[in-house]
């Protein structure tokens, strides 16, 4: 969950606001080498037990829910649909 903080100054209309999200991911865009040696050992650590990183490219690397995989997105998507797996065929 992140809490988004909004102050405005005296000359706009807006108050003191708080915005909670409930993030599905986060996406990193980078090279690979500084992926490897600053933002994946970082990150590991800093989620670590909370999330999980996810490295499908050599310059991407995803924080995402410990749930999170795709099989259960196609199970969510399933239920939505109401379509039975039966009914569906995956490559």
């Amino acid at each position: 969950m992140l809490h988004v903080f909004t102050i405005c100054d005296a000359k706009t209309s807006c108050s003191l606001t708080c915005h909670v999200f409930h993030i599905q991911k986060v996406l990193f865009l980078e090279t690979p080498e500084r992926i490897s040696s600053a933002l994946r050992p970082y990150w590991a650590k800093a989620i670590e037990g909370r999330a999980h990183v996810v490295q499908a490219q050599p310059d991407m690397l995803e924080l995402v829910p410990p749930a999170t995989s795709k099989g259960n997105g196609v199970k969510v998507l399933l239920n939505h649909l109401s379509i039975s797996p039966d009914e569906v065929e995956l490559i």
